[in-house]
């Protein structure tokens, strides 16, 4: 079912120094980056732009994908598919925490590739190499400035596995052998058609405002609980 919309929930759980978490509606697009979705006259309400991606804002995002990958030394060979959920551009804004890559060769899975975004309009691309992951399975030491109540220390557990049929995804950030803080995405798809896409848009007209007021507000709340600020690198 591709394209699909997501109808998804994302909830953000801190357990170190103090238990915190809260959870939010989100609503996420699976695309082919070959083919993305369309909607004449309707575009305002769902596009994806290079420049909201890894890459050169100038090229397809297939192609920085692609560049990714082969610097990396995967080939996805001569039937390549690569398959991104994220959150649209909407009314010309975007806010995406998480966008999610993953890169088929003749319908196995290669590669998995986690682009975060922080609200500080910085991106970091982890990659997870198939061959030795587990169903986009891994741990890897993060690398980023997320949040400014968390160093850029410690490793995160990726478990991001492709949604078959239900998304399941979640995020664990470790340090000295506890887990801080969790994120995780879940939902349930349905087809990207034009019905579709006016339900979405009656349900969240502009996905990016209340995912970033809502970062924000308990990023607020945090910071008047005492939570140590920690300054970007």
């Amino acid at each position: 079912m591709i394209p699909a919309i997501y109808f998804a929930k994302t909830t953000h759980l801190r357990k170190d120094p103090f238990q915190h978490g809260f959870t939010y509606s989100t609503i996420h697009w699976l695309v082919d980056v070959e083919e993305l979705p369309t909607f004449p006259g309707f575009n305002f309400l769902v596009k994806f732009k290079p420049s909201d991606h890894l890459g050169d804002p100038n090229k397809p995002i297939a192609e920085n994908v692609r560049t990714l990958l082969s610097e990396r030394g995967i080939d996805l060979g001569s039937s390549p598919q690569i398959l991104m959920l994220s959150m649209p551009r909407s009314f010309g804004l975007v806010f995406n925490p998480l966008s999610v890559f993953w890169c088929f060769n003749n319908g196995t899975l290669k590669a998995t590739i986690a682009e975060v975004h922080n609200t500080y309009g910085g991106e970091h691309a982890y990659f997870i190499d198939n061959s030795t992951g587990e169903a986009g399975r891994i741990v890897l030491p993060k690398a980023f400035y997320v949040s400014p109540f968390n160093e850029v220390e410690g490793s995160y557990e990726l478990n991001l596995p492709f949604p078959a049929p239900d998304l399941k995804l979640k995020i664990t950030l470790k340090r000295e052998g506890r887990e801080d803080f969790t994120a995780s995405l879940y939902g349930s798809g349905v087809p990207a058609n034009f019905p579709n896409l006016i339900r979405s848009a009656a349900k969240q007209l502009i996905p990016a405002i209340p995912v970033w007021i809502r970062i924000r507000k308990h990023g607020v709340w945090l910071w008047a609980k005492g939570l140590k600020v920690v300054s970007r690198p």
